[in-house]
């Protein structure tokens, strides 16, 4: 599992609000991973389905569980999620 630290890479706009094209979800939200991710040596791909569980710094990153065709717990910045 990976831990939010607070900050969001590239995707933090001076005013401190969320980048454009990424948008706010709520818990229980169904998402998809635009890109391909490796966490603790394991790959969830692009387009790999999970549902919301938390969020954090107002949007900016969230706590998504994935199922298939990998299972886990994964901290994604919001950038990096589809609806």
């Amino acid at each position: 599992m990976v831990r939010w630290n607070g900050t969001v890479g590239g995707s933090k706009r001076a005013d401190g609000g969320v980048s454009a094209g990424a948008r706010p979800y709520s818990e229980l939200s169904v998402v998809s991973l635009v890109r391909d991710m490796e966490v603790d040596g394991r790959t969830f791909p692009a387009g790999a389905r999970g549902t919301v569980v938390a969020a954090y710094a107002d949007g900016k990153g969230y706590e998504v569980e994935f199922f298939e065709p990998t299972h886990g717990l994964v901290t994604v910045e919001a950038e990096d999620l589809a609806g």
